[in-house]
């Protein structure tokens, strides 16, 4: 009977290690189902993230043209800026100077005016004589005028 018994004993263990790898082979087989179920959806998800990646880098490319091109205009505008405010400042500085000669010929001429007014009390203060203004123009360089009909001044 002990042999027997052994016999059954060992048999009992074996079905139930068999009983216990058909169990583990039910939920490996499980396992990898779900695994070759992931791995469609691993390949599907690399391949969306290849497509994104390819997507990125031509819109990187079409930034680097476009700010390329931004570049090249801002140049354009910023070289042509620079040449208006130039312009500008010469166009300022000649005003400056046509400004500073207007004075002084309204200084010259106010001088004028004064000096014929204290020394002719009978001439009329209101008219200004011609040669005073030449002689106060050629002294401060600025140049012949002309007067009326023909006249130039040519005072010395």
């Amino acid at each position: 009977m002990s042999g027997s018994f052994v016999g059954v004993m060992v048999e009992g263990l074996v079905a139930t290690l068999l009983l216990v790898t058909i169990v583990y082979c039910v939920s490996l087989n499980r396992k990898l189902e779900r695994l070759r179920a992931d791995e469609t959806d691993m390949k599907n998800l690399v391949g969306d993230l290849i497509d994104a990646t390819g997507n990125a880098e031509r819109a990187i490319q079409a930034l680097k043209v476009s700010a390329s091109d931004w570049d090249r205009a801002l140049g354009s505008r910023m070289r042509h800026a620079e040449k208006l405010s130039g312009q500008l400042h010469e166009q300022t500085d000649a005003a400056e100077n046509v400004l500073d000669r207007l004075r002084q010929i309204c200084m010259a001429a106010r001088d004028a005016s004064a000096a014929q007014a204290a020394s002719h009390t009978l001439k009329r203060p209101d008219k200004i004589d011609p040669v005073d203004v030449a002689a106060a123009r050629k002294r401060l360089g600025l140049g012949q005028m002309r007067f009326g009909k023909g006249q130039t001044d040519q005072a010395a």
